[in-house]
């Protein structure tokens, strides 16, 4: 049979960008070409550990728009990556 593979892993990166596989409608567990868009971006600021605000700027994003779609893909469904919270609070060590 066909081998299908989660979109994400289609994706590619280029100078450091994330250049989504471009794909039919209907296709791929159902996700559109502009689900797999932003459920990559997800995935690639998890994997490298950033906050989505930190993700959004280096990759020139607009971070309303990417927690939206964060929030929009929960609510149709699809597994989102965790995100990535960096440590409010550090811990300190107290001489006496």
């Amino acid at each position: 049979g066909k081998r299908s593979i989660n979109p994400i892993f289609r994706a590619r990166f280029i100078n450091d960008r994330l250049v989504p596989p471009i794909m039919k409608e209907g296709t791929m567990n159902e996700l559109t070409s502009t689900q797999a868009y932003w459920l990559g971006h997800l995935f690639h600021a998890s994997s490298r550990q950033l906050s989505l605000s930190e993700y959004a700027e280096e990759q020139e994003l607009a971070l309303a728009a990417l927690l939206a779609w964060e929030q929009r893909l929960v609510v149709q469904g699809v597994p989102v990556p965790p995100r990535h919270r960096p440590k409010r609070f550090v811990a300190v060590e107290v001489a006496r």
